[in-house]
């Protein structure tokens, strides 16, 4: 009785999840070819928004590296290879790493605009 009882609750738990799955399968988007859909004008803009995010975001990495290097500077008075100071300088520098990496994508991003702009004229 008792295991007739379990595997009944299986089922139906099992059927839920079933449903729900199908649910969604109908319903997920496809995606479409939307961007050769977009007017150049729309690209130009698509992508200076992309590149004014990148920059907020390389700021806020390079604020993050300064930050750091204060920090270690704090941290090395007392003593001049404490673990603290180590750390933050290592994080300075992944956070510088990362700034580079975001400014190369920016450069990336600027080449992409300037030929969209070479299309208008």
């Amino acid at each position: 009785m008792r295991k007739k009882r379990v595997f009944i609750s299986f089922l139906i738990t099992m059927s839920f999840f079933v449903f729900i799955f199908g649910i969604f399968s109908l319903f997920r988007h496809v995606p479409s070819n939307r961007s050769s859909k977009l007017t150049t004008e729309q690209k130009i803009y698509k992508v200076q928004e992309q590149i004014d995010e990148l920059y907020e975001l390389k700021n806020t990495y390079l604020e993050r590296a300064a930050k750091h290097i204060d920090l270690a500077k704090n941290f090395s008075l007392g003593k001049p290879n404490s673990f603290r100071s180590k750390r933050h300088l290592k994080l300075a520098e992944e956070n510088n790493n990362i700034a580079k990496k975001l400014k190369s994508e920016i450069k990336l991003l600027k080449s992409k605009k300037k030929e969209l702009t070479c299309q208008i004229d």
